[in-house]
Formats: structure tokens, C-alpha cells, sequence
């Protein structure tokens, strides 16, 4: 009976196949030199590149085509790559990053949140609030707290960290924050060098092993380099994947609000979308408990929450569909001047819903037909 791989386990098995073609193609190189029959200026003599070194087939590469990065978080996070996730603070990038850490800890792989700045207290809040099981985060929630894990002076964690990183096993592997991370560490998050020894320390060790690093980091809040994360050029460098998240409309512990999350660099040719918007914030559920959610917003909340006009455009369609199954069932087929006499509206509103219905019929469960110059609808529904 076969186990059912994890995905950081499918990821790094990709990268292990991969890593071993790479092995077969220098043994096959180095015997093709011996023989002769590699030419002299490519310049790979059978002693060129020493032990424990690779070489990568580009021209393979070219013949199979490129291929995404294998991913830990569909849509959102790429398997042994590092990631930044930068926001203002206070603006909800704790919430996110423990939101993908819950879908990572239930598709049973191990999570390592190593925090300095939350707190175990809160950040057991959240968890619960988010619908976490206690269960599945004693299992495979590693939770490193304040005051530092980070801090060579006396405590060795760099020679630590890769040790622990070998008995865990993660997949998923998140400092919240960078600022305060470097600032335990004795290192100038303005200073690119000191940014990439840290990377390079803690960071790199979590690649190696396969799992996805995101690190939480603030923005800078104005001038050219708006949407990039505070301090050192380094980590614009260094991270293969970067996001910044932004509210569009408040959230707090009472209320749902909207975010977006765009993805400002994409190294890896990750399949993660340019831009993703969220229904994110507090509310009470049927037993009247706290929670917290985070789930795909609707066009009509994100088009509400930019304050755009196209908002009534997508409210109206809405209706419109609605009375279109309302009234066109059974196969009914209904006209343009019968649909806008059920739905209202403003005139002008109604030719912009109408036309957006017609160009997409199925994303609203409604049948469209020419008739003529005209368009006949029907409800969807079979």
C-alpha cells in the first residue's frame, strides 16, 4: 500500500530528481572528456570542477522547457525558496503568513515559526481564531519565541539552526520579523553585506533542506521605493518571491474588511498570481465565538472597497442574474428590456451590467442566446 507523499515531500523529491540529473550529466561529461570527445575550449577537464560539484543542463532545460518551481502552498508559496512578505505594521501580514502555515500543518507537513515579535500568548489566539487544531499544531508547529533564536553571542544558533533544520524536516519555515530578527543578531538591516550574512545563515540552511522561508518585514512608507521592504537592497536581492500586502477596506477583531497581495517579484517563474484579494478580518460564528477570516474576496467586495463605480456595475449584474433565474427557468428565455424591468437600476448602469453578463454568462449560472442584433438570457440552472 503506498503513503500519500505531502506536498513539501512531492517538492522535494522534484528537486532531488533534478539534482540528480544534474550528477549524470557531469559523470557523463567528464567520461565524454577522457574520450576525447568533448572539445578542449569548453574547458571541463576530468578534474575542472572538484568534488561534490554539479553541473546544471542548460541544454536539456531548453529541450524539455522551463518548468515552475515545484510548490509547497498552491498559488502562494514555492517549495525550498525564499519569500518576503512586507506590509505595514498592524496591517495583517502575522494573519496571512499563519493562515498559510494552517494549510501547510494540515496537508501534514511541519511548520517552524520563529517569532520575534507576536508572542506565544497571541499567537495561540490567532491560531485558534483561524480554526487551527490544537491536535495538528502540537504535531507540527515548531514555535520559537522571543527573546531570540537568532543571537550568535554565546548561544551558537548558526551552528543550531542547521542541526534543528535536519531533525525537523519543514516545510515551511517563517521569521516574523526581519527587523527584529537582524536587530537580535547584531546586524544593520540597512547594510546589504550584514543582510546577506544573515540570509545566508538562517535563511539559505532552510532552503537546502526544501523548505519554503518567508520572512515578515515592514515597507517603506513613501518615495521611489514604495512596496519594497525596509532597509537593505539585499533582501529585494536575496528573496526569490516577494508579495506586499495592502488594505482596501479596515479589518479589525469585529469586522471583515478586504486585502490585496501582490506579488512584486517572481524569480522562479512560481505560478502565483499577480494579485490576489482576500476577505480578511474578524466576526462572530454561530456559537458566537471569535474568529478570523481569510478566504478569496468577491469582485463586489473588491470593486466596493476601491470606491469605484464599477461596484454598481457588479452589484447590478449580480441582481441581475439573480432574476434571470428567478424568472427565466425552465428554459424561458428572456429579453434585454425584460431583464432590466426586473432588476432596476440606472439606465446607463444597466447596458455596462448587461454587456458584462453576455461576455461572461457562466461566471454568473446564466444561458445567453443571439437573437438578431439582440441577446436572449435564461437561467443556468438545469
Amino acid at each position: 500500500m503506498s503513503i500519500q507523499e505531502t506536498p513539501a515531500e512531492q517538492a522535494i523529491r522534484a528537486k532531488l530528481e533534478a539534482t540528480q540529473h544534474e550528477i549524470d550529466r557531469y559523470d557523463d561529461l567528464v567520461s565524454a572528456v577522457a574520450k576525447g570527445r568533448l572539445r578542449d575550449e569548453h574547458g571541463l577537464p576530468d578534474d575542472h570542477l572538484g568534488a561534490n560539484r554539479n553541473l546544471g543542463d542548460v541544454a536539456q532545460i531548453m529541450r524539455d522547457g522551463f518548468k515552475p518551481a515545484p510548490m509547497l502552498l498552491e498559488g502562494w508559496l514555492a517549495a525550498g525558496e525564499l519569500h518576503w512578505l512586507s506590509a505595514e505594521p498592524e496591517k495583517g501580514k502575522t494573519w496571512l503568513a499563519l493562515w498559510w502555515a494552517i494549510q501547510v500543518i494540515n496537508a501534514g507537513d511541519i511548520v517552524i515559526w520563529c517569532d520575534e515579535e507576536t508572542g506565544p500568548d497571541v499567537t495561540a489566539q490567532r491560531l485558534t481564531m483561524l480554526g487551527a487544531n490544537p491536535d495538528a499544531v502540537e504535531q507540527r508547529f515548531a514555535y520559537l519565541p522571543y527573546p531570540s533564536w537568532f543571537s550568535e553571542a554565546g548561544e551558537g544558533d548558526a551552528d543550531i539552526w542547521p542541526k534543528f533544520l535536519a531533525k525537523t524536516q519543514p516545510g515551511l519555515v517563517v521569521m516574523d520579523t526581519a527587523t527584529d530578527a537582524l536587530a537580535e543578531a547584531g546586524l544593520n538591516e540597512n547594510d546589504g553585506r550584514e543582510v546577506t550574512l544573515w540570509v545566508k545563515a538562517f535563511c539559505e540552511p532552510a532552503r537546502r533542506v526544501g523548505a519554503a522561508v518567508v520572512v515578515l518585514d515592514h515597507v517603506v512608507k513613501s518615495g521611489v521605493t514604495r512596496g519594497y521592504a525596509v532597509g537593505s537592497r539585499a533582501k529585494k536581492a536575496k528573496a526569490k518571491v516577494m508579495f506586499e500586502l495592502k488594505v482596501k477596506k479596515d479589518f479589525g477583531p469585529n469586522e471583515v474588511g478586504v486585502v490585496s497581495v501582490t506579488r512584486t517579484k517572481n524569480g522562479v517563474g512560481a505560478p502565483i498570481q499577480k494579485r490576489q484579494s482576500l476577505r480578511f478580518g474578524g466576526e462572530l460564528d454561530e456559537e458566537d465565538n471569535e474568529t478570523f477570516i481569510i478566504e478569496p474576496a468577491s469582485e463586489i467586495m473588491v470593486a466596493a472597497a476601491e470606491g469605484s463605480e464599477s461596484a454598481k456595475v457588479l452589484e447590478l449584474k449580480t441582481k441581475m442574474a439573480a432574476k434571470i433565474n428567478e424568472h427565466g427557468v425552465g428554459g424561458i428565455w428572456l429579453t434585454k428590456s425584460q431583464v432590466k424591468e426586473y432588476s432596476g437600476g440606472n439606465a446607463t448602469l444597466q447596458v455596462k451590467a448587461l454587456q458584462g453578463l453576455i461576455e461572461d454568462p457562466e461566471l454568473y449560472g446564466i444561458k445567453v442566446q443571439p437573437k438578431g442584433q439582440s441577446f436572449m438570457f435564461a437561467s443556468g440552472k438545469e
